[in-house]
Parts: C-alpha cells; sequence; structure tokens
C-alpha cells in the first residue's frame, strides 16, 4: 500500500482528482472510458491545452494512470489502442476510497460503501436503497447511474432538490419510471451544468426548448434531439440525423450555430434525406476536430 501511495502522491493535483473518480464505481466494475473522460471535463478535472480537442487530453490523462500502474485496460480500440474500457485492482480501489473519505472528494462508511451526507460532492446509484438513502444536498456535483435496474421515481424525490451539479450520467438506466417532464424541467434549470448524458433513457423523443438555458453545456451525448441553440457545446455524440418527415431526430441544418463544436459523432439511417442547402453546414464549424458517421442499415 505504500508504494501505492507513493504513486499517488508523485500524480498532479488534477490526475489526483481523475483517480479519486474511480472510488464510485463498484468493486470489480469494467468502466466506460468515455463515461469517465465525461466526468472529468464536465467537473473541470481537465486543463485544456490550445493544441489539444476536449477529448483528447482527458484521454491522455487516462492513459498516464493505465502506465503508472493505477488503472487496468480491459479493452482497447483496434484501430488507435485507445482504452475502451478499464477497471481498478482492489488495493487501488482501497487506496482511492481512503483518500477520497479523507480530502471529502466523497463520503464512505467504514466497510468502504458509499453513504451520502451533508458532505458529499458526488454521488453514484447502484441501487433503490442509494437513492432513498439521499436528504437534500445543495453541492453535490456529480451524479452518475450505475445500474440498468428499475428505479422508482417521483417528483418528490431528493435528487431533484440538487441545483448546482456540473455532471448527470444516466447512460446505463432507460428512467422508465419516471416523468420525463419533471426530469427535463430540473435539467433545464441547471444553469452550471457542463456534461450530460442521456442516452439511456428510452422514453426521451426531443428536447425542450428550455434546455437551451444550459449555457455552459460542454458535452451532451442523446439519442433523440433538438439541440440548435446550445452555441456553447463542444461535444455531441449519438446524434440521428433524419429526413425532413421524422420527427424522432434532428436535421443536419440545426448544426449551423454550434461553432464551438469540436466532436461529432453522427448516426444516419437509410431513410435521411439531407437537403442540399444543408451540406454546407459543416464548413462553419470551424473547430471541429473530430467527425463520426455511423450508418444505420
Amino acid at each position: 500500500m505504500a508504494s501505492l501511495q507513493l504513486s499517488y502522491d508523485e500524480l498532479p493535483i488534477r490526475m489526483k482528482q481523475c483517480l479519486l473518480c474511480f472510488s464510485l464505481y463498484p468493486e470489480d466494475s469494467e468502466i466506460g472510458a468515455e463515461q469517465l473522460v465525461h466526468w472529468w471535463v464536465g467537473e473541470g478535472f481537465i486543463e485544456g491545452r490550445n493544441t489539444s480537442t476536449t477529448m483528447e487530453l482527458p484521454f491522455d490523462y487516462l492513459s498516464e494512470l493505465i502506465s503508472r500502474c493505477l488503472v487496468e485496460v480491459v479493452q482497447r480500440r483496434g484501430y488507435d489502442g485507445r482504452a475502451y474500457s478499464c477497471r481498478m485492482h482492489d488495493l487501488v480501489r482501497d487506496l482511492t476510497i481512503k483518500i477520497a473519505r479523507e480530502e471529502g472528494f466523497c463520503c464512505f462508511d467504514d466497510q468502504g460503501r458509499q453513504r451520502p451526507s451533508a458532505r458529499s460532492r458526488r454521488l453514484s446509484f447502484t441501487n433503490e436503497a442509494d437513492l432513498r438513502s439521499m436528504n437534500k444536498k445543495s453541492r453535490i456535483r456529480a451524479v452518475l447511474m450505475m445500474t440498468s435496474s428499475p428505479i422508482q421515481f417521483n417528483r418528490n424525490i431528493a435528487m431533484f432538490t440538487i441545483k448546482s451539479p456540473r455532471v448527470l450520467d444516466f447512460s446505463k438506466n432507460k428512467l422508465e419510471n419516471i416523468c420525463i417532464e419533471d426530469l427535463l424541467n430540473w435539467i433545464s434549470s441547471l444553469e452550471r451544468l457542463a456534461s450530460l448524458n442521456l442516452s439511456g433513457v428510452s422514453a426521451l423523443k426531443e428536447l425542450p426548448f428550455s434546455i437551451g438555458k444550459l449555457r455552459n453545456l460542454q458535452l451532451l451525448v442523446l439519442t433523440f434531439q433538438g439541440i440548435g441553440r446550445l452555441s456553447n457545446l463542444q461535444e455531441l455524440s449519438g446524434l440521428k440525423l433524419v429526413g425532413a418527415d421524422n420527427k424522432d431526430g434532428c436535421r443536419l441544418a440545426e448544426l449551423q450555430n454550434l461553432l464551438q463544436l469540436r466532436v461529432l459523432r453522427v448516426n444516419i439511417s437509410e431513410e435521411n434525406e439531407i437537403a442540399e442547402e444543408e451540406l454546407t453546414v459543416l464548413t462553419h464549424l470551424k473547430q471541429l476536430k473530430v467527425l463520426s458517421i455511423n450508418s444505420e442499415v
């Protein structure tokens, strides 16, 4: 444990914060790299460089943690070797829980189980009991749903009292037992929100006009959209482009005002009909560094 502590002590301060995020994941869990780096960017743990896109630097951080044997790779992408998923050895996880508790990064009991309290800054839910244990906490910075099991929600749940989160990740859960209108009304009020992942929410068909209030939003991951007013958005993944008669997706023309966009991943189905006048939209996105197009057939 002493050698692991030394490895932690030698990390730059922001990389230490990134490592402590692993403490919130269940033991032996396989952790998606994109979920991690979105969290890091949303909380401001990444100190940007003009030469890097929004997502390049956090992946560099992850690679550094891997090279120091603090994180283990589970899967790598074939074409560039970047970590696709990872996990943490039990001993390293024990260390991160100890430090996270001592530094107030997150609250744990003596058995290393997360216990929400008035000091909590980050919450991860693995079951319904975690949700019921919450009380009003206005200082939460990150909320992550770690389970796909159905969880009962209503408009009176304590989560809706959180006022200033920077990160919300519901990618693991369909949120089938929640009123989507209540959820979106709450999200639209979160002025400091920087990273939002709703890709798992099966009932979400479109975003309300009020979502445009999220002026600090940098990362948005969705299944269905309506996002033209999010002018500060830097990364957009899972964008479903559709034809003019299809109301369940987004037109390419809606992206023309997203001038800060650096990473764009879009899905195109065989029903697509991209108008000729829309083809010039991408030329206006001067900050765009990464473009991924997936054909749905």
